[in-house]
């Protein structure tokens, strides 16, 4: 699981230095993804996190 985060934060690093696409986005939607695919995280648990810090 580390292994596949840490894969996937190089693949940020290396697209974002190719193409011209915000890393805060890219971030974002590997974050997503890889918490709602592999975790097994529901969307509504993954959006709410913001929200619930009080």
């Amino acid at each position: 699981m580390e292994l596949l985060a840490i894969g996937l934060l190089v693949a940020i690093f290396i697209i974002a230095t190719i193409q011209p696409i915000n890393m805060g986005a890219l971030a974002f939607v590997d974050a997503s993804a890889l918490g709602s695919m592999i975790i097994g995280m529901k969307p509504s648990e993954d959006f709410r996190f913001p929200s619930n810090a009080a």
